[in-house]
């Protein structure tokens, strides 16, 4: 399925915004000049024309003048004609360029500059570039393209706002530029990036990563599929912005990216549609901190999961300013990240929230609630250490007043190691200590609660249990664990208190 904008607001809006997309310079040149209807620039020749301006009243063809304002035309830039969609003439002769079939050509630099209505249903040229705008006219919805071998250089915005019903790409191709099949993607059939693609300029590809945006646009998802991953680079937005100093419409981006829901404060987001990148993971993944105009105030469960992700694909995560809360599992399986941003603004990580992350953290300075201590993220409110990070290996456990849940994944060093949990410590939660063998744990007087599979490993030596310690709820240990209870006082959760806390039965081997 497919929206054809020409239905909403007309095939004139269309071209007036790709117009406004390109407003970038097509060729730097010594002088500018315009008339009423060309815009060009001066060369020691003569005139080259850089823009044909929109008319009310297009004409069926266009005749390029010989002369502007007592200047020849000498030549023509790419992306002249994105706003015309006629037949094209000359009322002079420049040798270089060729206009056969509705194809015109500039043969210096063997470079396809227009097509003209005339050029559809036939093949497209073997030139070495096909040049920016320049296949507007020539793809009709749902065209088979096959760019022909001897096309190196696929120009900005080359294919603009067509739909395609297949894509084949010819081995000589080595570059592949922002917006070149900006389009409705292809019918459900995979594209193949030849091997010798170098370079794939950001947003080369624009709505084909889309399954289905949350305003309702439905896009065909195309799979990007470089037969070398290795020997293809994939501009970042961040070198699109040093490269262009144009700064991307985030929005337009980041809806191919990303699926939201609508609070009444702003946007939170549901999934991050990493396979969008195909195999174009930048080295930073920046999160929006807007789209289209609303902040993004939150990120839901399961939003950042990376489990189908190929390992090699580490990248930093940027959690932006503005974002407030994260939700309970939102970093389950987030195994790809090895490093994420925590913003200022953040102040609600829950305890639990990361499953399988292997990441550094760096919290911002000024955030009220959080910060790093030696790789132990805190959250200083509850005093509490939230997640642990390979920084804090072989470092004593902070005395804070609780071990979060599932907050001990990045601590452990080795096999069979002995833990002290310092004095100060009251609380131990649910998965603190989880799928790995300890030798010797030793639990302070300060000691109050240890919580459900607290300790979902193998003890292998005798766990004293300090009269202190208020509440063993159950499966705290493996049933299998050797407990030495010093008070009578210490209360073991029945499995019928389980249920009745939990809503469910326990499930554990215990007695």
């Amino acid at each position: 399925m497919y929206v054809d904008t020409r239905m909403k607001g007309g095939l004139f809006m269309k071209k007036l915004a790709l117009l406004l997309l390109l407003l970038l310079p097509c060729i730097a040149l010594s002088e500018e000049a315009a008339s009423d209807l060309w815009a060009y620039t001066l060369t020691d020749e003569g005139a080259v024309v850089t823009e044909y301006r929109i008319d009310e009243h297009n004409p069926a063809t266009l005749v390029i003048p010989a002369e502007l304002d007592g200047h020849p035309v000498v030549d023509i830039a790419e992306g002249a004609f994105s706003v015309y969609w006629g037949e094209l003439a000359f009322a002079g002769d420049i040798p270089h360029l060729t206009n056969a079939d509705g194809f015109l050509i500039n043969t210096r630099t063997d470079t396809l500059l227009y097509t003209a209505p005339s050029s559809r249903g036939k093949a497209l040229p073997a030139v070495r570039r096909l040049g920016e705008c320049s296949l507007i006219n020539w793809a009709e919805w749902d065209t088979e393209v096959v760019v022909p071998e001897g096309v190196e250089e696929i120009g900005k915005a080359a294919f603009y706002d067509v739909g395609l019903a297949s894509l084949a790409l010819p081995e000589s191709l080595r570059v592949i530029e922002t917006n070149a099949f900006y389009a409705f993607g292809v019918d459900g059939d995979e594209v193949i990036l030849p091997a010798g693609v170098k370079e794939v300029q950001f947003g080369a590809f624009g709505l084909f990563y889309v399954d289905a945006d949350p305003t309702g646009r439905a896009y065909w998802h195309l799979t990007v599929t470089p037969s070398d991953k290795w020997g293809t680079h994939f501009e970042t937005y961040f070198e699109y912005a040093e490269r262009t100093g144009d700064d991307w419409d985030v929005a337009d981006y980041t809806r191919e990216l990303y699926e939201y829901e609508e609070t009444a404060e702003g946007l939170v987001i549901t999934n991050w549609n990493h396979n969008g990148y195909g195999d174009a993971v930048p080295e930073v993944v920046m999160l929006p901190d807007e789209i289209w105009g609303d902040p993004v105030i939150g990120i839901a469960d399961n939003a950042l999961n990376t489990y189908e992700m190929y390992y090699e694909h580490s990248f930093t995560l940027v959690i932006p300013e503005g974002v407030k809360w994260l939700s309970d599992d939102v970093f389950w399986c987030c195994h790809n990240a090895d490093a994420i941003y925590f913003p200022a603004s953040l102040t609600e990580i829950p305890e639990g929230c990361f499953d399988h992350v292997h990441a550094e953290f760096i919290v911002a300075e000024g955030n009220p609630r959080y910060e790093m201590r030696d790789g132990f993220l805190i959250d200083k409110q509850k005093d509490a250490i939230v997640y642990t990070t390979p920084e804090c290996r072989g470092k004593p456990i902070p005395a804070v007043r609780r071990i979060g849940s599932s907050s001990m994944d990045n601590w452990g060093t080795a096999w069979g190691q002995d833990v002290v949990i310092p004095e100060g410590v009251e609380e131990i939660g649910s998965f603190a200590f989880y799928d790995w063998e300890l030798g010797h744990v030793t639990l302070p007087e300060s000691l109050r609660l240890i919580e459900t599979e607290a300790f979902c490993v193998v003890i292998t030596e005798p766990v004293v249990i300090p009269a202190s310690v208020e509440l063993v709820q159950r499966g705290a240990f493996f049933y299998e664990t050797p407990l030495i209870v010093t008070s009578d006082s210490t209360h073991f959760e029945t499995a019928g208190e389980y249920e009745s806390r939990v809503g469910y039965p326990w499930w554990g081997d215990e007695e």
